[in-house]
């Protein structure tokens, strides 16, 4: 019997037939390729085992931070904290909606999530909600004795957030001021008060809660810069770029006012796609969205962005990653990983050799061992293909398993 000899090995390859995976003076494909790294100079090793270092019912949503971890198991939100080894477990939030997966992103520094209802701010163990509500009590209003001149005045008032992030102005209130007139404002603590001048449009700051007293005529200052603006939603995906949030919820694309990241305008601040958003990863230049097709929106403002369509096809919900080395982002698509970059370029690097099928949701993390990087991809509802192993990329789908 004669010996064939095998390799090098050039990764995993489902579209060619059984007997035509040699490929003369370049090495052998594998027909599947299972726990194993198929390395750059086209060997094959095992992987190493896995070790349970946590337990858990319902895991889902882990994020790593820094030195830190966060993931959701049921209705609890967990911060594991320590050495790798012996990671210490400590709950965060007990109440988490169920049902919903959590979405993480590092903003300037500060670690952002979304629990699928409302935007949070995490601090080590620490949650609360990062946008600050719309003041729904109207102002109580008393005409006193003064200095302004008589005529229509109005006013509003905002909530003060622990933080100092301030919240979308209360609907103006107008008011009729005779000559000589003045104004008494009475609202509730850690709020900022505005009042235009005399028949004017313009609302200018003019103290402080819980009472504000107006006799002399406001004609300049800090003007009110949050009327008619909202809480930003939180969402199913939540990223953030150049001063502004931005929200995947559905098939809309939330995005907050620039370096007020948690209001919006809900007049404008929003842009519909046909089907649900599965993939939004800014990049430098601009940002890639995945819903029924991959589009590519330059620029830096959402709202005069142009939207290009640069694959005809989708991709698994929440399988976005962002490289932290490099201006790349990376995603699991309906025909395998893609690469994409800052000049709007995107690649499918399994097309040509792996057939995948189409997965309802998954997630995709960056591996590096032994001097090489991998792309893994997990997934649920998975079909029976798997995607590729080779070089940097391997990317075999796990069906129906929460790994942490």
């Amino acid at each position: 019997m004669k010996t064939v000899p095998l390799g090098p090995f050039l990764g995993m390859n489902n579209r060619l037939p059984d007997t035509r995976l040699h490929v003369k003076d370049k090495g052998d494909f594998v027909r599947n390729a299972v726990n194993v790294d198929v390395t750059t100079a086209g060997t094959v090793k095992r992987r190493q085992g896995l070790t349970k270092l946590v337990g858990g019912d319902s895991c889902h949503s882990f994020y790593a931070h820094g030195d830190d971890a966060y993931y959701a198991d049921g209705a609890n939100l967990y911060r594991l904290t320590g050495t790798l080894d012996t990671p210490a477990r400590i709950l965060v939030r007990d109440d988490l909606p169920l049902g919903r997966t959590l979405s993480f992103c590092d903003m300037a520094g500060t670690l952002i999530y979304s629990d699928g209802l409302e935007l949070h701010r995490l601090t080590g163990s620490v949650s609360e909600r990062y946008t600050i509500p719309t003041p729904n009590l109207a102002p109580s209003i008393t005409i006193t004795t003064g200095a302004l001149p008589g005529g229509l005045y109005q006013v509003t008032y905002t909530s003060v957030g622990p933080q100092g992030m301030e919240s979308g102005a209360f609907p103006p209130v107008q008011v009729s001021v005779p000559d000589n007139g003045g104004l008494s404002i009475a609202v509730p603590d850690n709020t900022r008060v505005f009042v235009s001048p005399c028949n004017g449009d313009m609302l200018f700051f003019v103290g402080e809660g819980p009472i504000v007293s107006v006799t002399t005529p406001t004609d300049g200052g800090e003007p009110c810069q949050t009327l008619n603006l909202h809480p930003l939603p939180g969402g199913d995906i939540v990223r953030y770029r150049y001063g502004r949030l931005h929200v995947a919820k559905g098939e809309v694309l939330y995005y907050s006012q620039p370096f007020a990241p948690g209001l919006f305008n809900p007049l404008g601040d929003w842009l519909v796609f046909p089907e649900k958003i599965n993939v939004l990863e800014p990049i430098n230049q601009g940002i890639w969205l995945v819903t029924d097709k991959t589009y590519w929106m330059p620029g830096t403002d959402p709202s005069k962005a142009e939207l290009l369509e640069q694959l005809p096809y989708g991709a698994a919900f929440g399988s976005g990653l962002s490289f932290p080395d490099r201006n790349q982002v990376a995603w699991m698509s309906d025909r395998g990983m893609c690469l994409a970059d800052g000049s709007g370029a995107v690649q499918n690097v399994q097309e040509a050799n792996v057939v995948t099928n189409p997965v309802a949701s998954g997630a995709v993390m960056l591996r590096e061992e032994d001097g090489m990087k991998q792309l893994l991809a997990s997934s649920l509802e998975a079909g029976q293909s798997l995607a590729a192993a080779r070089t940097f990329m391997d990317a075999e789908v796990i069906r129906k398993e929460s790994l942490l």
